[in-house]
């Protein structure tokens, strides 16, 4: 029924595998996630939870707070969520928003809720759940930002770098976001 879950407990101590510096700015994670399967759900809170566990070993000295939408496709997997998960997560730092639907949404319509709230945060982080911040380089991205306002990574799947990109599927869609223009010596097309 599924892959099986296993707690990641966010330990808030640094492991050895995380030896980064630690940063003195609290930090607000919003994030989307829509779950099919059962064992897409099972998958993906493990995975967020060793995120969780990596940023807030590194914003250890402040706030750390994740707001997690769930989209669940059908009812019995919000019902198995509730019964399965939702006790084993850390309602201290995850404060999840859950609804159902099969259909499409406004993956940034709840952040509306939110507003006034992100003013108590050094930082507010908006990512997808495909995202990955265990093996980012988060300490570097901070300290390469700057005094900037917003910020983000670019993005590129692995296979779009390479030279024969006619054979690869382009995964980014808006191309603001497209590592491959704001790689180019000319820079962006749309600048």
């Amino acid at each position: 029924f599924g892959a099986p879950f296993q707690q990641v407990p966010p330990s808030l101590t640094v492991p050895d595998y995380l030896n980064q510096p630690t940063r003195n700015e609290s930090i607000l994670v919003f994030m989307n996630v829509r779950f099919a399967t059962s064992k897409r759900m099972a998958n993906e809170l493990n995975r967020t939870l060793l995120d969780l566990d990596t940023l807030c070993a590194v914003h250890r000295h402040t706030k750390c707070h994740w707001v997690i939408h769930s989209v669940f496709t059908q009812d019995f997997l919000l019902e198995r969520f509730h019964k399965e998960y939702k006790e084993k997560l850390p309602s201290n730092i995850i404060d999840f928003r859950t609804t159902v639907s099969d259909g499409r949404f406004n993956k940034f319509g709840f952040l509306k809720d939110y507003l006034t709230n992100m003013s108590n945060y050094d930082l507010v982080l908006v990512k997808d759940n495909d995202q990955r911040i265990a093996g980012f380089p988060w300490a570097s991205f901070l300290d390469k930002k700057g005094s900037a306002i917003v910020s983000g990574p670019l993005r590129q799947a692995p296979g779009e770098s390479f030279l024969k990109t006619k054979i690869w599927e382009i995964s980014q869609h808006y191309k603001f976001h497209d590592a491959r223009g704001w790689k180019m010596r000319n820079f962006a097309p749309w600048s």
